[in-house]
């Protein structure tokens, strides 16, 4: 997993605004792959690179950030630090996220919410001006990966019996407007 933002000006064109952590695993034991990965990106000069000793756990604090923010910049048309500076965006944030680690917890992960919620605040802050993918996605008419997202969650907490009200909400509002029916 990645947390770079940036944006595409045009094709060929991007803008980054914003350099995180990169974490590479595998599922496999075999950790030569993972190793050779490593390998060609520290030699590619990619900073803040790790080899993620626990990949499903890495996936889903990965899923909690882009679930904690994207729908919501995608509905208000604004840019990753609005959680931040806007308290009803940054209320709904924490509301989601919460939500998030409960259900990753149920799948076996040990994520604390207040750490998860501090390293997503700290990104959004370090990339206050990137607009995300979802966003993008919105603001130029294509199909947005809301289901992979917050659906995504929404279909976990389905198959372990609980509710995801919050995930199930963003994820409606979000496919309402990529279909065009508010906007």
């Amino acid at each position: 997993t990645c947390a770079q933002g940036g944006s595409m000006l045009a094709p060929g064109q991007i803008k980054h605004v914003g350099a995180g952590d990169t974490e590479i695993g595998s599922i496999s034991s075999n950790k030569s792959a993972e190793i050779a990965v490593f390998d060609a990106f520290s030699q590619a000069g990619i900073p803040n690179l790790t080899i993620s000793d626990n990949i499903f756990q890495t996936v889903w604090k990965k899923l909690i950030r882009n679930a904690g923010i994207n729908a919501i910049t995608a509905i208000v048309g604004d840019t990753t630090n609005i959680v931040i500076r806007n308290s009803h965006a940054n209320k709904l944030c924490k509301l989601v996220v919460k939500e998030s680690v409960e259900i990753a917890n149920l799948c076996g992960c040990k994520i604390d919410y207040e750490e998860m919620l501090a390293v997503l605040l700290k990104g959004a802050e370090r990339n206050g001006l990137n607009r995300t993918s979802t966003l993008q996605d919105i603001e130029h008419g294509r199909p947005t990966e809301i289901l992979s997202i917050n659906g995504a969650i929404v279909e976990e907490a389905k198959r372990l019996g609980v509710p995801a009200p919050y995930n199930q909400c963003l994820t409606e509002l979000v496919l309402c407007i990529e279909n065009n029916e508010i906007k």
